[in-house]
């Protein structure tokens, strides 16, 4: 679970700075006017994608989510590829192509702790010790009743069985650790929440649209003073 919050705050920084970097270079001479909401779109609706896939209640669900997933990611490659056709610097370019291969890489590490199942003799070595242990130890439940403490071997039935069937509870929460899956609202479960992310996306595009030409201004009179 550590794991899968630490590659959830890679792939979130990512494509975020996929967003920021191509916010940056809308102003280049050549590129289409929509060039920025298309950019904006394309990243959020990917992470959404992203978010259904690890939260899918069924494998067909999944495999539409996926086919979405890839092509948003072809869709952010076009995108990022327009500013090369525009004659912008390559390594430029490169720092938000390395940036794409990440979320790549990050959401798939992230299908890994998602799609992730426990082998098939585990699951039913613990199947069985909830139904044969129990059965096994009926004697001794007996004896417990033969001399005078029928109370007490209730209780230790009791506990027996419930241990076995708490572990098979931690087996299943921790094949998908991935909060809304099968509808569970596990307080333990990762929170894969698009609020902040898509909030965060829609105030840029907000400042950006309301003092474009002010960042353009100062946009040029950092390149004038980096030149000289």
């Amino acid at each position: 679970r550590e794991q899968a919050l630490q590659l959830l705050a890679r792939l979130k920084a990512c494509m975020l700075n996929i967003y920021l970097l191509h916010r940056c270079w809308a102003n280049q001479p050549g590129l289409p006017a929509d060039f920025l909401d298309c950019s904006r779109l394309a990243v959020v609706c990917c992470y959404q994608e992203m978010r259904a896939y690890l939260m899918a209640d069924s494998e067909v669900a999944k495999v539409r989510n996926l086919w979405k997933v890839y092509d948003y990611v072809a869709e952010i490659a076009f995108i990022s590829d327009a500013l090369r056709l525009c004659n912008l610097s390559p390594p430029l370019i490169t720092r938000a192509i390395h940036d794409l291969r990440e979320s790549v890489t990050c959401f798939e590490g992230l299908r890994v702790y998602g799609d992730y199942r426990t082998p098939a003799n585990i699951r039913a070595f613990i199947r069985l010790c909830v139904y044969g242990v129990p059965l096994i130890m009926c004697p001794q439940f007996a004896t417990l009743d033969e001399i005078g403490f029928p109370l007490f071997s209730f209780v230790v039935a009791t506990f027996v069985a419930l241990l076995f069937l708490l572990l098979k509870s931690v087996q299943r929460e921790l094949e998908n650790p991935f909060m809304g899956r099968f509808g569970r609202n596990d307080p333990d479960d990762i929170r894969l929440d698009t609020m902040t992310f898509d909030t965060m996306f829609g105030q840029s595009q907000f400042y950006w649209k309301t003092t474009s030409s002010q960042a353009l201004m100062k946009q040029k009179e950092h390149r004038a003073s980096w030149s000289t």
